[in-house]
């Protein structure tokens, strides 16, 4: 099965955590800096892969046979190409294990802000490679290295706010917003359906 590839990947990351940890809790310093430097590496693989044999910067099915075996055997199974997201898990672990017995005080705006800038990333990685994959659009290493090593760190940050947020106690502004627009909504689909029907509105539009 193709899809055990993350079985490779999980376990690879799963024995090397230790290394990254231990340090992390024993020296908190030193361990920061080798969390920071595993980061960097976890972009920097991928990004010079891309810039290198001209990948593109996301797997479709489009792309000719040669091309998506080569991308699938050097981007898309190798562990060292999946490494961002984890080390970022470990990191918020990290934080939130730090922070487990303190209250975290947070403006208003700036957790609202945080919110924002979450979504807008979390919709700018799902719906911004559409292009990418269009037939007619003309290959740009730049464009698909740029996306290719940073969107999954992008989007393990954003949804690593997103645990966080409702760890300590911010996730109610945005289960306030969505709760408000759905209110807004059902109000405004409720009173279309019992608003009765502009009888000269129906007739200037079918004359």
């Amino acid at each position: 099965m193709l899809q055990s590839w993350y079985l490779s990947a999980d376990m690879h990351l799963f024995l090397l955590a230790p290394l990254i940890i231990y340090p992390m809790w024993r020296w908190p310093i030193c361990g920061k800096i080798l969390l920071a430097a595993c980061l960097c590496a976890a972009v920097a693989i991928p990004l010079a892969t891309l810039l290198i044999y001209h990948y593109p910067g996301i797997h479709y099915i489009s792309l000719h046979d040669d091309m998506l075996s080569n991308y699938a055997k050097y981007m898309y199974y190798p562990t060292h190409q999946r490494m961002a997201p984890y080390f970022v898990g470990l990191a918020l672990g990290y934080l939130m294990n730090s922070y487990r017995n303190e209250n975290c005080i947070l403006p208003k705006w700036l957790s609202t802000t945080l919110w924002a800038l979450s979504l807008t990333i979390l919709s700018a990685v799902i719906f911004g490679p559409f292009e990418l994959m269009q037939f007619h659009h003309a290959y740009d290493i730049v464009e698909s290295s740029m996306f290719g090593g940073f969107s999954k760190l992008a989007w393990a940050v954003s949804i690593s706010w997103i645990i966080f947020a409702c760890h300590k106690g911010y996730g109610a502004i945005m289960v306030i917003h969505v709760i408000s627009m759905l209110r807004t909504v059902t109000d405004l689909t409720a009173q279309s359906a019992t608003r009765p029907p502009d009888v000269e509105l129906l007739s200037s539009l079918c004359y």
